[in-house]
């Protein structure tokens, strides 16, 4: 990397069940909150995550980052029909002229509980809760707590009626 090419931004490469990093890619297409692609690699498909939270970033940072966002969307799916544990692994280094560098390997494994595995949507509405869900958490810490430690049960909670 030379100053004349920086980092400008990151990918992290996602890990876990097929069908909740295909519910993820149906859910999350807004790039400056959160994007998931696939891509084919060499031998498999690979699942990466991008936001605008990830742009300036420097390798040492992106582990954190990355891990608070995978988990704050980890605790939202699980209200909306469960989901198996999504994980945030190898950092992708995006370069100025759009040119992506070698992996870092970031490896954060986050806890959540786990209901059942679906990768169906019921409706663009989900999609809806789930992006205004994950704003709210991004600008009030409470929020962030409050989705941590809400039961699975709790699919249609009143708090969040209240928010």
């Amino acid at each position: 990397m030379s100053d004349e090419n920086p980092i400008v931004t990151w990918e992290v490469r996602l890990t876990g069940s097929l069908g909740t990093l295909r519910r993820w890619e149906r859910l999350f297409t807004d790039p400056e909150i959160a994007l998931v692609e696939h891509r084919h690699g060499d031998q498999e498909e690979q699942v990466f995550l991008s936001s605008a939270r990830f742009e300036g970033l420097r390798a040492n940072e992106i582990s954190g980052v990355a891990a608070d966002l995978v988990s704050k969307i980890n605790n939202i799916i699980a209200l909306f029909g469960g989901a198996e544990p999504i994980s945030a692994g190898l950092g992708v280094p995006i370069f100025a002229d759009g040119s992506r560098g070698k992996i870092v390997v970031v490896d954060v494994r986050v806890p959540i509980e786990i209901g059942p595995t679906s990768e169906t949507i019921s409706s663009e509405a989900e999609k809806e809760q789930v992006f205004w869900l994950l704003n709210l958490a991004e600008r009030e810490e409470y929020v962030a707590d409050a989705l941590m430690c809400a039961p699975l049960e709790l699919a249609d909670p009143f708090w969040i009626r209240a928010l």
